[in-house]
């Protein structure tokens, strides 16, 4: 059993880029069933972070970290880890929720598993095939994710050109033969309705169980992301792209999950 300076068993690790709702629902889950001494930190990864200041005042977060600019997912990530009071943390990604009750012994179970020396982390998701790694939702130990020499702060967001945090940790765990566990029963639901990326200098909103594609913001370039092809790219350097548009590529993908209705109703015909 691990405990930081403070006292704290684990240290909750929540990576925000906008979408403020989300995220307070996310904290609220955590408040509700998170039942062992922890702390919590949110890192603001650029965009409007001013409304994140309130989870102060609600006292929903104990450490509130604010980038001025989106430095991308994977430096993110590695900040927050860096932050992480305790050794083992527990990280999730903003439009991640808390299911159900984790408790000592629910703790103790996990960190049991995290002090086999083939277990790299643990997955929270329920989602992944066995073995994978996702970067939604994990628990692992602070000393071993930092001890990886090949750290990237690549990923999603403006540095999508260099090797993510999720490759580069799968990668790691795969040269010190540690896999990924999965931790018993749901402990993570997925709010994520939308995506907010930004990328080639511009901002783009997607639904992720339709793959409706709306752009925010202009971009000044293209860069690989919603499997646009060029013809496509074109279209939205142009800002001739209509809101709601799905990509060609992603249309094999498309279902209802959130709602039974589409942003753009003409969208529908896709539906299989």
């Amino acid at each position: 059993m691990l405990f930081s300076p403070l006292g704290f068993r684990a240290s909750l690790l929540v990576l925000a880029f906008e979408r403020v709702e989300e995220t307070r629902y996310l904290l609220e889950s955590a408040k509700r069933f998170l039942k062992f001494k922890h702390d919590v930190h949110v890192y603001v990864n650029g965009g409007n972070y001013r409304p994140f200041f309130e989870f102060i005042n609600e006292k929903l977060v104990d450490k509130l970290h604010v980038s001025l600019v989106n430095e991308g997912s994977g430096a993110g990530t590695i900040r927050l880890i860096q932050s992480s009071t305790a050794e083992t943390f527990i990280y999730l990604q903003n439009d991640n929720f808390f299911r159900r009750t984790i408790n000592e012994i629910d703790l103790d179970g996990i960190e049991t598993c995290l002090d086999m020396p083939n277990v790299g982390a643990i997955d929270l998701t329920g989602l992944v095939p066995k073995h994978a790694f996702s970067e939604r939702a994990f628990i692992a130990r602070k000393s071993y994710y930092l001890a990886n020499p090949d750290l990237s702060i690549g990923g999603t967001g403006p540095l999508y050109h260099l090797k993510g945090t999720e490759p580069a940790f799968t990668e790691y765990m795969a040269k010190t033969n540690r896999k990924v566990m999965a931790a018993p029963g749901l402990m993570v639901g997925d709010s994520g309705k939308f995506a907010i990326l930004e990328i080639g200098g511009g901002v783009f909103q997607r639904r992720c169980d339709t793959q409706e594609l709306k752009v925010l913001k202009q971009p000044t370039s293209q860069a690989p992301c919603f499997n646009l092809s060029d013809e496509e790219w074109q279209l939205i350097l142009k800002n001739e792209w209509r809101d709601w548009r799905i990509p060609e590529a992603s249309i094999p993908w498309v279902f209802l999950f959130f709602s039974d209705k589409f942003e753009d109703p003409e969208n529908r015909k896709y539906l299989k």
